[in-house]
């Protein structure tokens, strides 16, 4: 040191090998070598450097601070502190970090930093524009700070904290969890991971592996790809959006919880429920799905986003508000319950199509194709329901009154109305509307429960 500035004159290389503490501060110079013996610990700051300095902790309880231009840090075993601090002679620095073994903590600071962690390692992020790999049981946060990072992760990792612009890829069978705090990208995720997301919008594909998705706030953009299984969904309380996109082949589950979701079953199909804040959009593909509604103004399909045809049977559950429910001619069987509000319910399945009517006011038009047939429940709606039933066939299709309601009368549409056909009262005072059906044709099955 010369008037406080490093010289880069200093120390050419140390090998400790001595038992106990020992600390050494400046003395940097170009092209150190650093060797420390497994019953050494040592705190040792440069306080600059001009050269590419290599250390091989080989053991023991070592402090390392590098803040000259670059360092190149091999670590065998040992539980040893390193941190990555600015260049102490101004400009910019590069860093190495390798670990494989021991407990380690690993603190990324300043400078453009590689770090390949192989042991149980604690690595916290706090600059920007990092390469991280990590093989083993480590902890990887990411502090306010952190922006622009890559991190590869293959074994059990956790990893927490700001996510922003972060990209963040998982790989293996071992399971990461993630936490994040900010706006960014998960990248690519094929192990069997769990990730709870902040309040920010988040970004991630998941690959392989059976994965859970927790939205805590934001608008998260999920893509399940591959053979991955995911499950997604919002905690109580949660007014998370949710995004998802199912690409893979095998069953998704996404459970919304008050934010709204628009959600994609593709091929694989899967378990989908809307949001309470209303206008989900659940779109079941050529596999098989069971699609719940969750507020006002969804809309809810069964074989949509291009599906080829597949027969597949489904499932659509309206919730509460005004919601549309239907399923495209790629279909095959599928079951639609109408909920609490003004429903409009409609199928072009190829195979039996069965309507449960709600407590609203449900419009139901059934399906026409050759070979199809439909089967609708009128469940006790109470005096204020009033349903429409349109291209209902007397040769093709059944309607059957359940909860114990039977049919009361049997009377033609007043002049006032739209439709012209039959309109049945049930015992509850529930009023069916069968447009194009002549009541005569019905008054036989007064008094039934069945049409």
């Amino acid at each position: 040191m010369t008037n406080g500035v490093p010289t880069n004159n200093g120390i050419r290389g140390i090998i400790a090998t001595f038992s106990g503490n020992e600390t050494i501060t400046g003395g940097a110079g170009k092209n150190a070598l650093i060797v420390t013996g497994s019953t050494t610990n040592l705190t040792w700051d440069p306080m600059g450097g001009a050269g590419t300095d290599t250390i091989y902790a080989g053991g023991g309880n070592n402090n390392f601070t590098l803040d000259g231009y670059w360092y190149d840090v091999q670590v065998a075993s040992g539980d040893n502190t390193i941190t990555a601090a600015a260049n102490a002679a101004g400009g910019a620095s590069y860093n190495r970090i390798t670990t494989e073994g021991g407990h380690n903590v690993i603190n990324l600071d300043a400078g453009t930093n590689t770090v390949m962690s192989a042991g149980s390692d604690v690595i916290n992020v706090n600059d920007s524009g990092n390469l991280i790999s990590v093989s083993g049981a480590s902890k990887i946060t990411f502090g306010a700070n952190a922006t622009g990072n890559t991190l590869y992760a293959t074994g059990a990792a956790t990893i927490v904290g700001n996510s922003g612009g972060n990209t963040i890829s998982i790989s293996g069978s071992q399971g990461a969890a993630i936490s994040t705090s900010g706006a960014g990208s998960l990248g690519s995720v094929a192990g069997n991971t769990t990730i709870y997301s902040s309040t920010d919008d988040e970004s991630v594909q998941f690959t392989a592996g059976t994965n859970r998705f927790r939205n805590n706030g934001g608008f998260d953009t999920i893509v399940a790809t591959g053979q991955s299984v995911v499950r997604a969904g919002n905690p109580t309380g949660s007014t998370g959006k949710i995004d998802f996109i199912n690409q893979s082949t095998n069953a998704v589950t996404v459970l919304g919880g008050a934010g709204a979701v628009t959600a994609f079953g593709g091929v694989g199909g899967g378990i989908i429920t809307g949001g309470a804040e209303g206008n989900n959009s659940l779109i079941g593909g050529s596999g098989s799905a069971t699609l719940v509604g969750g507020g006002n103004g969804d809309f809810i399909e069964a074989g949509g986003g291009n599906a080829t045809p597949s027969g597949a049977w489904n499932a659509l559950f309206a919730g509460v508000g005004n919601e549309t429910l239907t399923a495209t001619s790629v279909t095959g069987s599928n079951l639609f319950a109408a909920g609490s509000g003004n429903d409009i319910i409609s199928s072009e399945g190829t195979g039996t199509q069965y309507f449960f009517t709600g407590s609203g006011n449900a419009t139901i038009t059934g399906s026409s194709l050759a070979g199809s047939d439909n089967i609708y429940f009128a469940r006790s709606g109470g005096t204020s329901s009033q349903d429409i039933i349109n291209n209902f066939s007397t040769q093709r299709d059944i309607m059957v009154m359940i909860n114990g309601q039977t049919i009361s009368s049997v009377t033609a549409t007043s002049n006032a109305s739209p439709q012209t056909g039959a309109v049945l009262t049930l015992s509850d005072n529930t009023r069916i509307t069968m447009v194009g059906i002549n009541p005569n044709q019905l008054q036989q099955f007064v008094g039934g429960s069945f049409v």
